[in-house]
């Protein structure tokens, strides 16, 4: 082999080599992009599941907190209904303001809250327990809705009582008669 041929053999094989480490290089940077990628998206799914776990965890603690309200508000009807004892009837009460200025105005919705507040105006006018029950009703189909709505996402849930605005503008109205 001549030096012509061997400096040309040479040269071929450097460029090989090149294009060896070329590829290898281009390689390399793949796995790694590959890599972040993969990482970026499990890190989105994660992020996406703890999203999910805390929509699921505030959910079940804003109906748990409308079951109780709705429940006092009715419980606070009823034994106003049936003259029950001051005692009975104050602890109620004070359970309903605890919940009205506390854990419900962390977590109710509008409807939600402007219901409360017409409750809230039917106590501190002292209507009587009849009345008192059709706006403990009411709360709880506005809690229902908003309930029935939030599990839906915002979807429009159908009630057989009407739309939160058709309920509270009656529940105003019976807060109104009053006066």
């Amino acid at each position: 082999m001549t030096e012509e041929e061997f400096r040309l053999a040479d040269i071929r094989s450097k460029r090989w080599n090149t294009w060896i480490a070329l590829a290898g290089a281009i390689g390399v940077v793949l796995s790694i992009l590959v890599g972040f990628s993969q990482v970026t998206a499990q890190s989105e799914a994660q992020v996406t599941a703890l999203n999910q776990q805390w929509k699921q965890q505030f959910y079940r603690e804003r109906l748990e907190l409308y079951r109780r309200a709705t429940e006092t508000a009715a419980r606070i009807a009823t034994l106003k209904t049936t003259n029950a004892s001051t005692e009975q009837l104050d602890g109620s009460m004070r359970e309903f303001y605890t919940l009205f200025w506390g854990p419900m105005a962390m977590t109710e919705e509008a409807a939600v809250e402007s219901a409360m507040v017409k409750f809230k105006a039917g106590l501190d006018r002292n209507l009587d327990g009849r009345t008192l029950q059709t706006l403990a009703l009411y709360l709880a189909h506005v809690a229902r809705n908003e309930t029935n709505s939030a599990y839906l996402e915002g979807q429009s849930a159908s009630s057989g009582y009407g739309t939160n605005a058709e309920i509270l503008s009656k529940m105003a109205k019976l807060v109104e008669k009053v006066e």
